[in-house]
């Protein structure tokens, strides 16, 4: 029983698991792609760590807040200690002019701990302001690169979709147009059809033919695109699985706020910091340190022994540092940095504006586009309906092939005005849901 128990299970897996490669390599909407396209597309990727670096840099900018505390340690061993020629007299012999005298001890043990500290120093103060809207910039740039990609997959994703769609009609135009060229063909052989009119549905054919070998080939192009995006290697395989059927509606209504705004403004907040910064370097630093140490000599080796004495010393310092002339670069530095504020300034100001025009032309291109792929399905319809009109009439010997080949010509060519419109309504409609999305 167990045996069976085993079995039954390996069999199950070993039909599951093709099923389960298969869903991996699924794309079912275009959510599936952005989701995937956040954790593996490069752009992203790099910008994330752009993010994470300007965290660390603006942890290093407060750092330098904090007093900084040295510690040291060091030990020496005079292995021949300097000689000193010393009067004679300072030992009480003054009939010899120098006596060679040797001082120190052969080792020397000595520890250092010493702190400081600004008191004063607002340049490192802005400087931590700079690197907090420096951090605040590269997550709205984070931000702003999301959208960017995420429009590239969506055109690619709603290409390839239209290109199915595109080559689902033209297979379809390829068995109407090849029974027509049939039909042609015997009535040429039995003499009641000219050359011309055979000659017009083979062209009929090749054309649709080589609409088929387009819209195929840009469907190649789309999926290669949309693996350069997600950073995916040349050989694998995957499959989207989505249709155009239900992509019909989208909601106009709640935009959220655009990261090309939220950019700008952090970068503004960049400037306004930087110029801050950039003020206060006239201004003089104040700190404060504090020194202490003690060393040991002993002529044996006896490191940290009790019965040698230790003799300490300590030290505390106030330091001013007044910058009176760099060469004026100071004030060029500072006026470039106001400059720059100016700039981006107006650079947010017309950001903001021109985000709103663009969302107000995005819903009007949308409702339009939306009306115009509405009748254009119509009148597809409706051509198509006269074709079939046509070519009963030609069957049944009302009207000749010239009406049928031109209704059928008209279905075409409403067919190619269905499809574009059709990409038009597309664009709107990945842009309106992009428009949706919060970043």
């Amino acid at each position: 029983m167990k045996m069976k128990t085993i079995y039954l299970q390996l069999v199950l897996s070993a039909l599951l698991w093709p099923m389960a490669l298969q869903a991996q390599n699924t794309i079912r909407s275009v959510d599936e792609l952005w989701k995937y396209a956040d954790a593996h597309n490069i752009n992203i990727v790099s910008a994330k760590l752009e993010a994470d670096k300007a965290k660390l840099a603006k942890r290093i900018s407060y750092s330098a807040l904090m007093p900084q505390i040295n510690a040291s340690g060091s030990f020496t061993d005079n292995t021949a200690l300097q000689t000193t020629l010393i009067p004679g007299a300072v030992f009480g012999k003054p009939d010899i002019p120098f006596i060679a005298a040797k001082f120190g001890q052969t080792y020397i043990y000595n520890g250092t701990i010493g702190g400081q500290m600004d008191v004063l120093n607002l340049q490192s103060v802005f400087n931590t302001q700079v690197a907090k809207a420096t951090e605040a910039y590269n997550i709205k740039n984070l931000a702003n690169t999301r959208k960017s990609v995420y429009q590239q997959l969506a055109s690619n994703y709603y290409n390839y979709l239209l290109m199915k769609e595109a080559e689902r009609l033209n297979i379809e135009n390829i068995l109407v147009t090849d029974s027509v060229v049939q039909s042609t063909n015997n009535k040429f052989t039995e003499g009641t059809e000219n050359e011309m009119n055979l000659n017009k549905a083979k062209i009929n054919l090749e054309k649709i033919r080589e609409n088929l070998i387009n819209a195929q080939y840009q469907m190649l192009i789309a999926k290669s695109n949309i693996m350069s995006l997600l950073n995916l290697p040349l050989k694998e395989e995957y499959h989207i699985t989505d249709s155009l059927e239900p992509i019909k509606e989208a909601n106009t209504g709640v935009f959220q706020e655009d990261p090309a705004i939220q950019m700008a403004y952090s970068l503004q907040l960049v400037s306004a910091a930087q110029y801050q910064a950039a003020k206060y370097t006239f201004l003089p630093t104040l700190s404060l340190a504090y020194n202490y140490s003690t060393i040991q000599n002993n002529n044996d080796f006896k490191p940290f022994t009790n019965s040698v004495p230790w003799y300490p010393s300590s030290f505390w310092s106030v330091k001013a540092n007044i910058p009176l002339f760099t060469g004026g670069s100071r004030i060029w530095q500072m006026q470039k940095a106001q400059l720059d504020l100016e700039e981006n300034k107006a650079k947010m100001e017309a950001a903001i504006k021109q985000a709103d025009i663009n969302d107000a032309n995005l819903k009007l291109a949308f409702k339009k586009a939306k009306a115009m792929v509405k009748h254009a399905e119509e009148v597809m319809r409706l051509s198509h309906e006269n074709y079939i009109h046509a070519s009963y009439r030609y069957e049944t010997g009302v009207s000749n092939i010239d009406d049928k080949l031109k209704a059928f010509s008209d279905y075409i060519d409403n067919q190619n005005q269905y499809l574009n419109q059709l990409s038009d309504y597309l664009l709107q409609l990945y842009q309106i849901k992009i428009r949706q999305l919060t970043f």
